[in-house]
C-alpha cells in the first residue's frame, strides 16, 4: 500500500508523494518508530524501498485487511494513476480514502476534489468484483463522478474485433458524451502496468449475449498523453475530444438546417379602428388569428440522440425514448432504476 495514517495527528502519509523524495530517512524513521498504521486495519507498518518496486508500506504481521492483499500489478496501476492525476491536480489527490458519506465507508482507490462540491472517484480492478453493488451505488451520490480502470491482465481479446467481458466489467461499462460521438454504447478503460499504455474501448455493444462485446472505436496511447475532462474527470484522449467536437458541430448544423426548413411564422395584420375624431388609424399590431401547422412528421427525430432524463447525457444507447420531448432513459440508468426498485433507494441519493 502507499498510504499510512500517522498516529499522532491522524494525518495521511503517502509514500509516493514528492515531498518524501528528499526525506526518505525521515519517512523510514516514522515507520520504524511505530507512528504509521494502516488506514484499513490500524496495524503498524514498515516502509519498503527497492529497485524493482516503488516505495510502499507493508503490514508488520499478516493481516486480514483488503489493503494487504493487492497484487503488484494493481499497486503499479494505482501508482501511475496517482502520479498522473497529481500532474493535473497538484495536492488534490488522495489514495485509499473513505468516500466521506455517512453509512458508506467504502474506500476509494483515488479521489480528486478539483472544486468544492465536485469530486472524481477512481476504482482500479485486477479481478472479478463480486460485491460490486456498493461501488455502483456511489454513481448516484450528488457531486461525485465515478470511473473504473481495469488492469491489462483482465482484458480478454476474443478476436481482432471483439472482447470477452466478465459480469463485473459489464456492470462497470460507463457512458458519456465521448461515446455518443462514436455512435452509441459505453466505454471501458484498461491500463497496462508494464508500459503505462492506456486502452479505451468506446461504443461497446453486445455482439453475443452475455459476454461477447464489439466496439465502435479503440483509443490507445501512453497515459501521459491522455487528457482529463474538467467537468466529470473522465480520462480521454485527444481523438475523443476531436470526435466530440465534430459531433457537436454536426448537430449544430442539423439544428440550423431543421430550423430553416420550418414554415415561416404567421404574418401579423393591423386592425383598423375609427378614432374619436373620425380619422381612420391603425392600432398596435396584433397577431393574426392563424394557427401555425404542426411540423411535418418527417421532421421529428425518431432515432436520437436523446438526452437521458436521469443522468442528462445525450446518447444513442437508450432503452426507452420520448422523441417528441427529445428525452430518453439510457441503458445504464435503466439498469440503475431496476436495481433501485429491487434494493430500495441508494445511500446518499437526494
Amino acid at each position: 500500500m502507499f498510504v499510512a495514517l500517522r498516529t499522532t495527528d491522524r494525518s495521511r502519509v503517502t509514500s509516493l508523494a514528492a515531498q518524501w523524495d528528499c526525506r526518505l530517512d525521515a519517512l523510514r524513521e516514522l515507520a520504524a518508530s511505530g507512528q504509521l498504521v494502516c488506514p484499513g486495519c490500524e496495524q503498524s507498518l514498515w516502509l519498503r524501498t527497492g529497485v524493482k518496486r516503488r516505495r510502499h508500506f507493508a503490514h508488520r504481521q499478516l493481516a486480514d485487511c483488503p489493503l494487504a492483499h493487492q497484487s503488484p500489478e494493481l499497486l503499479e496501476v494505482k501508482a501511475q494513476l496517482y502520479q498522473w492525476l497529481e500532474s493535473k491536480y497538484r495536492g488534490s489527490v488522495q489514495m485509499d480514502i473513505p468516500i466521506g458519506v455517512p453509512g458508506l465507508d467504502k474506500l476509494v482507490d483515488l479521489l480528486v476534489e478539483p472544486a468544492p462540491g465536485r469530486k472524481f472517484a477512481y476504482w482500479t480492478f485486477d479481478r472479478q468484483q463480486r460485491a460490486r453493488d456498493e461501488i455502483l451505488a456511489c454513481q448516484d451520490l450528488p457531486g461525485l463522478h465515478v470511473h473504473f480502470i481495469h488492469t491489462q491482465s483482465t482484458l480478454v481479446q476474443h478476436s481482432a474485433t471483439d472482447i470477452i467481458l466478465t459480469a463485473s466489467q459489464r456492470d462497470f461499462i460507463g457512458s458519456s458524451d465521448y461515446d455518443a460521438a462514436v455512435g452509441f454504447g459505453g466505454h471501458l478503460h484498461f491500463l497496462n502496468a508494464a508500459d503505462s499504455k492506456l486502452h479505451i474501448f468506446r461504443g461497446l455493444w453486445c455482439l453475443h449475449a452475455p459476454n461477447l462485446y464489439a466496439w465502435k472505436a479503440l483509443r490507445g496511447d501512453l497515459l501521459s498523453v491522455a487528457l482529463i475532462s474538467p467537468r466529470t474527470g473522465e480520462i480521454v484522449f485527444p481523438e475523443d475530444v476531436a470526435s466530440r467536437e465534430r459531433r457537436k458541430q454536426k448537430l449544430q448544423q442539423e439544428n440550423t438546417a431543421r430550423a430553416a426548413a420550418l414554415p415561416p411564422p404567421p404574418p401579423q395584420r393591423e386592425e383598423v379602428v375609427i378614432l374619436d375624431d373620425g380619422v381612420a388609424g391603425a392600432s398596435e399590431p396584433v397577431e393574426a388569428a392563424v394557427t401555425a401547422e404542426e411540423p411535418a412528421a418527417s421532421s421529428l427525430n425518431l432515432k436520437g440522440p436523446f438526452r437521458c432524463e436521469d443522468c442528462g447525457i445525450e446518447t444513442m444507447d437508450w432503452s426507452s425514448a420520448t422523441p417528441s420531448a427529445g428525452t430518453c432513459v439510457c441503458r445504464i440508468c435503466t439498469t440503475r432504476r431496476h436495481r433501485q426498485k429491487r434494493d430500495g433507494p441508494a445511500v446518499g441519493r437526494e
